[in-house]
Formats: structure tokens, C-alpha cells, sequence
């Protein structure tokens, strides 16, 4: 099996290493293997690893399973083998609670050996185990009407405040001083005023104002860096390469806050066709789409479909779709100096957007959707075209500094306002970061 994996295009060599880790490591551990922590282990990016392990379920040394986690505890409530399968919501009986699928914040791939190469001891922790809880950085037993303060020194980062009573939280971000103290009251969690608080770094300040006894906690929102999201994988060539079948359930769709959609397209294609003759351009544009392919896969990005000469492809972060953006142009230029005459059109956009089944893919759907097209429709080729919503992201500021852009504002189809982009002028720089 490991020499399996490593045959395939995405085992990235690691078929000995995931191999041994599935035969010898620790039971505890191999229940719900995490992608991303897997990557730090291993010492490689997080797309490494995840597409090591999807090469490892398609060989069937792993499974994968869709989580359905507990927003408050973060323990599986629900888990299951295929998309198709994912329910709209579920209930935590430790924390009390129905709550939602949200594909962003509580729907998690995670993987384990499969049964048929190491059958795992079933049975699960009364709560959740001890590596499901690594996020609770303090956690403390009130009695009523109890007042404590807690020593402790929690680095800046994303705190949730709350406690193990169905009775709502409270999200901070914590930069340095001292750290807000937590009032439980009978009706939900407030953040304490400064003057009833330990006013001094290192000190935490629960009051019990309730009338009765309860648990209080403060937990480390950065958990998600090591989640594998559903939008994460959707977003990966790996995934849709490999299980192509993979889909929602007929009806079935799911909304994302955002998602990065790059649009491209051959200008002129039409005449190309003309000039070189149908075999000679066939082949052009088949190698086109290769090499797009490999650079949106580089990027962390996979293509979503191909339409005629044109591509879609998708990312969750809009610096790794400009920098694949710049990438594409810095090829096709290449290759047309190298005598193949293409023109490349680049949109990008990000936004809201729907996740659907079309043409049974995992697809799209939305004005984010329309805009990018849009976009990349105002392209005049040897160029890219970036929405507001990409360009003003800081990360991408710093990308195409150096870039020559140019800003401008078009009426679009299907939009009742003007819509302002930015224009990079990548025809007119080669020296751009990719």
C-alpha cells in the first residue's frame, strides 16, 4: 500500500511514512488523524500531507470521516464516511445543545486506518478525549455566588468565554494587560467591568452571580488552525481528483462566508484555431489546461470545472489565488515565446457563496459566482483583473506592490451599480513575486 500511495500523484512520498504511523501508532492517536497536526509531525505543508492521506483512503489504508463537531465542546457528535450523509444539525448531550452544521466552523475531515489493515478498539471519552481538548486553556468549578481569581499567563490570540451551561458566550480578542474577567449570570455571560476584575496580567476573575453551581471556562479559538474545514476540502485538487463522486445529497446545499473564485479564459482562441489549424490548437489549449492545473494545485486551489477554453477554480485564501494568478500569466507568456500564441484573461473574486451539486460535482453558486466571470470578462488578456474584495486584502497589497495596475470602473451585467477593480498590468513587469 505504501508503494501504492507513492505511485500516486498525490502521495508526495510519504506512503512509508503514513504507513508505519497506521501499523505502530498509538491507538489514541489514530482515531481521528488531523491532516494539518499529521503535517507538523511530519515536517511537511498541510496540502502535503492531506493529499497524502486522501491517496492513502483511495488505496484503502485509510478512511476518511466528516465530522460534525460540537460548537461549545468540540467534541464528534456526528460522523460520517461521504458528504452525502452529512446531516443539517445534531445534538450534544454533554454540552446540552442542538446545534447546526456550519460547513466553515463545525464540519471537520479527519482520518483512520481502516478497519481491514488495523481494527481500532471502539468506545469513546465520557466528554471528549484529552486531544479534543487541547483548546480549553482554563476551567474552573463555581460555587454560587463564588468570586476567584485564577493565575495564569495566556498568550494574544482569539478567546471564547463560557460556560458548561447552554447559556451563551462571549468571543474576545486578547492583545496584552490584563485579560477580561467572566460574569455568569442567571440569564447568559457578560465580560466583567474593569473596576470588578484583578486588574493585573496573569490574573483571570470568574464571578458566579447564577445562584447556583456551575463550570466556567476560557477556551483558545485557535484551534481551527488545525481544522481541516469542508471548505478547505473542496478547495483541494487532491479531493476532487480522487473522489469526484463525492457530492451533497440531492437538495442539499451549504453556505460559506468565502470563497476565492479565479476565472480564466484564452483570448482570441477562435482565430488561434484558424491560424495554426484545429490539430496544432487542440493541443495548445490541452496543455494550457495542464499547466493551469498544476499551478492552481501549487497554490492550494483546485479547478471547480473547465468551460470551452475557459477555467473556474477556486481557494479559500486571495493572496494564494493572486500569486497562482501571476504564476498563470508568467507561463502562457512563456510558452508564447516559445511559439504558442496564447492570450490569457484572469478574473478573481471573493465572496459569499453557496456549495451545490451541478452535473454531479460539487460546484458554486451565487453573485460572488457571476462577479468573478464578470470579471474576468473586462480582462484584455496578458493581464489580471481583481475585485476590490481581493485587491484590498492586506496580504495581497503586499503581493502586487510592484505590480502595474491601474484602477477602473464598469458597468457590469447583471449588477445595478458600478463595480471598481484593479487592473495588473503583468504584461508590463516580469519580476513579479509568484
Amino acid at each position: 500500500m505504501a508503494g501504492e500511495i507513492d505511485r500516486s500523484p498525490y502521495g508526495n512520498g510519504l506512503g512509508a511514512r503514513l504507513a508505519d504511523l497506521v501499523l505502530h501508532g498509538m491507538a489514541t492517536d489514530l482515531t481521528r488523524l488531523r491532516p494539518k497536526a499529521l503535517a507538523s509531525t511530519l515536517g511537511v505543508p498541510a496540502r502535503v500531507a492531506t493529499e497524502a492521506c486522501l491517496a492513502g483512503v483511495k488505496v484503502g489504508l485509510l478512511g476518511m470521516k466528516w465530522d460534525l463537531l460540537c460548537p461549545n465542546c468540540r467534541g464528534t457528535k456526528v460522523s460520517v464516511a461521504t458528504l452525502s450523509e452529512l446531516p443539517h444539525g445534531a445534538h450534544c448531550p454533554s454540552c446540552n445543545i442542538d446545534y447546526d452544521r456550519d460547513f466553515e466552523r463545525n464540519v471537520e475531515l479527519t482520518f483512520a486506518p481502516a478497519a481491514t489493515v488495523r481494527p481500532l478498539p471502539g468506545g469513546r471519552f465520557c466528554l471528549s478525549g484529552p486531544m479534543e481538548t487541547q483548546h480549553v486553556a482554563v476551567q474552573v468549578l463555581l460555587a454560587a455566588g463564588e468570586r476567584r481569581d485564577v493565575a495564569i499567563d495566556l498568550p494574544p490570540g482569539s478567546y471564547r468565554l463560557r460556560t458548561l451551561h447552554p447559556n451563551g458566550f462571549v468571543d474576545i480578542d486578547y492583545q496584552s494587560g490584563a485579560f477580561p474577567g467572566l460574569r455568569i449570570t442567571g440569564s447568559g455571560v457578560e465580560i466583567l467591568d474593569a473596576a470588578d476584575r484583578e486588574d493585573a496580567p496573569g490574573r483571570v476573575t470568574f464571578v458566579n452571580d447564577a445562584g447556583f453551581e456551575l463550570g466556567a471556562l476560557i477556551e483558545d479559538r485557535t484551534w481551527a488552525r488545525e481544522t481541516l474545514t469542508a471548505p478547505e476540502v473542496i478547495s483541494l485538487q487532491a479531493f476532487r481528483d480522487l473522489f469526484a463522486e463525492a457530492t451533497l445529497r440531492p437538495g442539499d446545499d451549504a453556505g460559506v462566508s468565502q470563497v476565492v473564485l479565479l476565472f480564466t479564459d484564452l483570448r482570441g482562441s477562435t482565430a488561434l484555431y484558424e491560424r495554426v489549424g484545429d490539430a496544432t490548437a487542440y493541443n495548445l489549449v490541452r496543455e494550457h489546461f495542464t499547466l493551469l492545473a498544476a499551478i492552481v494545485r501549487d497554490h492550494d486551489g483546485a479547478v471547480v470545472k473547465t468551460i470551452g477554453d475557459a477555467v473556474m477554480a477556486s481557494f479559500t485564501d486571495p493572496a494564494r489565488a493572486v500569486r497562482a494568478a501571476l504564476a498563470m500569466q508568467a507561463a502562457i507568456s512563456a510558452s508564447a515565446h516559445a511559439g504558442g500564441g496564447l492570450v490569457l484573461k484572469v478574473g478573481v473574486h471573493a465572496g459569499p457563496s453557496v456549495v451545490v451539486t451541478l452535473n454531479d460535482r460539487l460546484d458554486y453558486f451565487g453573485s460572488t459566482v457571476n462577479m468573478a466571470a464578470r470579471l474576468q470578462g473586462q480582462s484584455a488578456g496578458d493581464d489580471i483583473v481583481l475585485s476590490h474584495a481581493v485587491a484590498n486584502d492586506p496580504a495581497v497589497r503586499e503581493i502586487v506592490a510592484d505590480v502595474p495596475q491601474r484602477h477602473e470602473t464598469v458597468m457590469l451585467k447583471g449588477f445595478a451599480a458600478p463595480v471598481g477593480f484593479v487592473r495588473l498590468l503583468t504584461s508590463e513587469g516580469s519580476n513579479h513575486p509568484v
